[in-house]
């Protein structure tokens, strides 16, 4: 296992202007590469992560160790078995760890080469560690009709005496404790469970286990992932772990599963040799950042954000564009040269802002009219109520108000043949609007488009794009860098985000849009609700300001802490 002591650390303006997306732990290349000879690659955003801070560090790394993990596994379990294993499509795995393309072709890569963890993680079972309490011993007897296969191991004495020490027999014998090589293990566990922070998913038996190596083979104050004393653990449990082993004296296929995963955590740090240059972590940690921000929003629960499922009109998940509301005229829609195949534009999430109805000239958008006639011969006047065309199965909640009130009309029920009859009695009428003025407010958004777009007075939706970019980025963007790696990217997407406002503005009526990039950031602090983690930026490029695009930056941690607790 390496030392967190002996890493560098890449963060802040060292790593921001750069377009090299890698998040991880890699070789140190540079002229510090014996001092240093790991580098841990902070995520964009981190200038104010304190690298100084032990505890601060360790709880980091086996954060961005989960953050990974769950990653790899919300892959995984979008993914049939073929599409596992497939390096077109899917999720395969590599000598270096695992590999898919995303929907564009690009390839991510997730390295998973930390074997003194995964080793461990990956070697509990519970079964295993049952069954080696019951294993087969050596036998003292001998089988004298077997003794010819022992002669070459037979001592010979004077006058033609052979001695022969012991037999290969095997005898079923129960042993009264836990072989100490399953001890050894479950301290292990349970050591890198405490970090994960997940102790509360271990058995009370590995627990148990931890604690009677502990005992036995360490002081009270050892700690494995102790700064103060990690290397004196390290050299204890390499000793108990040589002395375990040699005092075993039957080893098959269960003994060597948990050997191995030892051996792995205990001289782990002798295979990084033998790898690439990444040790572990993801090239193109991007698409994790836009990953952990979308799991967000599509599980918030706050009623006082905007930035929710319920409000979200449209959301690219894996490259699938959700149309939330079942909205039929779907903006990002594109129709190519008459192909059978739908295509669609995909910005990461369009969400609801407001809605405006217009107040009381909503009922000039629902009636071609409303007009007030008195009943002859009746001492009783009625509004007479023309829909726009398709109410009936549109806006079927509609329909059913104007029944409920035409049931409250004695003249029309007297006789339904008299069409002058029906209608809203004049006294019921201001309670008819204000029922039906309720009924509006709470149709479905897809009912209101499907029906009417014009029904709203405007709509305001927000256009949000998750960007792994540093602010250093849009600070110093230049239209006029050609080639520029950075540059480019940023130019393409202005333009991106613009089409997609230009397109929801076309083809949604009474829409008025706006936009916004979100980029990770660091934040020392804990702050409750996630406004108080989405900081505007103020951009001082006055060539980016022209796109109208709102910079975030998003509290890293706080998106962190909600898709691991998910």
């Amino acid at each position: 296992m390496f030392d967190l002591t002996s890493i560098k650390f890449i963060k802040g303006s060292q790593r921001d202007r750069l377009s090299y997306s890698f998040v991880g732990i890699q070789k140190n290349c540079g002229e510090d590469k014996n001092l240093y000879p790991l580098e841990f690659w902070l995520p964009l955003g981190f200038d104010d992560f304190d690298c100084t801070d032990f505890s601060k560090v360790k709880s980091f790394f086996f954060l961005m160790y989960r953050t990974f993990k769950k990653y790899l596994q919300s892959k995984l379990n979008g993914l049939n078995d073929d599409e596992k294993n497939n390096k077109r499509d899917g999720v395969y795995q590599t000598d270096g760890g695992f590999s898919f393309t995303r929907e564009d072709n690009e390839q991510v890569v997730l390295y998973a080469k930390i074997n003194a963890l995964d080793k461990i993680l990956e070697g509990y079972d519970e079964l295993i560690i049952a069954s080696l309490e019951q294993k087969y011993h050596r036998s003292t007897q001998l089988d004298y009709s077997k003794i010819y296969k022992y002669l070459h191991q037979s001592i010979y004495l004077d006058d033609d005496v052979i001695y022969l020490d012991e037999m290969n027999i095997a005898k079923e014998v129960i042993i009264e404790k836990t072989p100490p090589i399953i001890q050894l293990f479950c301290y292990l566990f349970i050591e890198i469970k405490k970090e994960l922070s997940e102790i509360d998913t271990v058995s009370n038996k590995a627990i148990e286990q931890s604690e009677l190596f502990k005992e036995h083979y360490l002081n009270i104050d050892s700690g494995l992932f102790d700064k103060d004393t990690f290397n004196e653990t390290i050299k204890t449990l390499k000793e108990a772990f040589d002395e375990i082993d040699n005092a075993s004296i039957y080893k098959d296929s269960d003994y060597w599963h948990f050997y191995e995963a030892i051996e792995a955590f205990l001289y782990g740090e002798n295979d990084f040799s033998n790898t690439s240059d990444i040790y572990w972590g993801i090239s193109n940690f991007y698409d994790i950042w836009e990953n952990m921000c979308q799991v967000y929003v599509l599980n918030n629960k706050d009623l006082n954000s905007v930035y929710t499922k319920n409000l979200a009109l449209f959301a690219d998940n894996q490259g699938y564009l959700m149309n939330l509301k079942n909205i039929t005229n779907n903006p990002f829609k594109m129709t190519m040269n008459n192909e059978e195949k739908e295509r669609f534009l995909r910005p990461d999430l369009v969400v609801i802002k407001q809605i405006d109805f217009g107040g009381e000239q909503i009922f000039d958008k629902i009636f071609k009219s409303a007009d007030k006639v008195l009943i002859k011969d009746k001492p009783a006047s009625i509004f007479r109520i023309s829909f726009e065309k398709n109410i009936n199965t549109s806006l079927p909640q509609l329909l059913a108000v104007y029944n409920r009130y035409l049931s409250k009309n004695p003249y029309y029920q007297e006789d339904k043949r008299l069409k002058e009859y029906k209608g809203v009695l004049s006294k019921d009428f201001n309670e008819f609007k204000r029922e039906l003025s309720t009924e509006i407010y709470n149709l479905p958004l897809d009912k209101l488009f499907d029906y009417k777009p014009s029904l709203l007075t405007s709509i305001g939706l927000i256009i949000v794009d998750y960007k792994y970019m540093s602010e250093y980025h849009y600070q110093n963007y230049d239209e006029q860098a050609f080639y520029e790696k950075s540059t480019d990217k940023v130019k393409n997407d202005i333009k991106k985000q613009l089409i997609y406002e230009w397109t929801v503005q076309k083809n949604m009526e009474n829409s008025n849009t706006e936009s916004e990039f979100w980029i990770p950031h660091y934040l020392n602090s804990e702050k409750a609700t996630f406004a108080e983690n989405k900081l505007l930026v103020m951009i001082k490029n006055d060539k980016f300001n022209e796109s109208k695009i709102s910079i975030f930056k998003i509290n890293f941690m706080f998106i962190q802490k909600f898709y691991l607790e998910l």
